[in-house]
């Protein structure tokens, strides 16, 4: 079940389609993992779905490094820049957050798309002018960014079809900074691993969807098994995340999904 619906999503692209602005709408997606191609999906198919026009470029090194004389040129042209949003402002990634600071810092305005953040996210941010924050969950994230406001995570937009499950039980479980370290289970598979923020997600959702039941620390295995209707058990990470996201997203709308805190497979 998608949450497409959701009054949050219409209130985002609102606020999108009110920016004043005199350059085009730049769109950078998080520059991450095969999770993040998923976040990704999602926002390619809101922009799609309410007509927002927008450029895609991919926020890797070559970017970080455009000449100085570039970035001016690209300030005098006021872009908006939207932030394609993940875990990366929370304050684990401090390699990624020195990207996002270059990438937004040379924008006429700049927009995070839905995120999660941390106790250091404004002071991150600080270099970026007009910067509009949009938060993924109710709870720490505003916290940390009082004007911050809420949508979900752009993943809840995809609305995907149906796969037959084939086995009984899938684990799939972080092996990476954001682990809890237990002990990996029989069978595990780390598939965010596997690929990019652009590296096409169908194989994603068949590998997870392939399964009756999920098990995973992972928010966006767990986000895609919930849309497919698997039962599915998410487990803490590292930090706030996903017992914050399955507060405001998935707790109210899927029963299928339960919340460990502690790990037991």
């Amino acid at each position: 079940m998608t949450l497409r619906d959701q009054p949050e999503f219409a209130e985002l692209a609102k606020s999108l389609h009110d920016l004043p602005r005199q350059g085009s709408l730049v769109y950078l997606p998080n520059p991450g993992n095969w999770g993040d191609a998923v976040i990704a999906e999602g926002q390619r198919e809101f922009f799609a779905h309410f007509g927002i026009p927008v450029k895609f470029l991919r926020m890797r090194w070559p970017f970080v490094h455009l000449p100085l004389a570039v970035r001016s040129l690209a300030r005098q042209m006021r872009p908006v820049v939207l932030y394609g949003g993940g875990g990366g402002l929370a304050g684990h990634y401090p390699e990624l957050v020195r990207t996002i600071r270059i990438a937004l810092a040379g924008a006429g305005k700049s927009v995070v798309l839905p995120s999660t953040y941390g106790a250091g996210t404004l002071g991150a941010l600080r270099p970026a002018s007009e910067c509009v924050l949009w938060a993924r969950d109710r709870f720490e994230s505003m916290a940390h960014v009082p004007g911050a406001r809420f949508c979900h995570d752009m993943a809840f937009f995809l609305d995907l079809p149906p796969i037959t499950p084939v086995a009984a039980q899938g684990r799939f479980f972080r092996t990476d900074r954001e682990s809890l370290g237990q002990g990996l289970p029989e069978g595990n598979r780390d598939i965010s691993f596997e690929g990019t923020e652009v590296t096409p997600i169908q194989g994603f959702f068949d590998a997870i969807g392939q399964f009756e039941t999920v098990h995973t620390d992972r928010l966006h295995v767990a986000i895609v098994a919930a849309l497919l209707g698997r039962r599915t058990h998410l487990y803490a990470n590292g930090y706030h995340k996903n017992a914050a996201i399955f507060r405001s997203s998935l707790a109210p709308f899927y029963p299928n999904v339960s919340y460990h805190e502690f790990r037991e497979v």
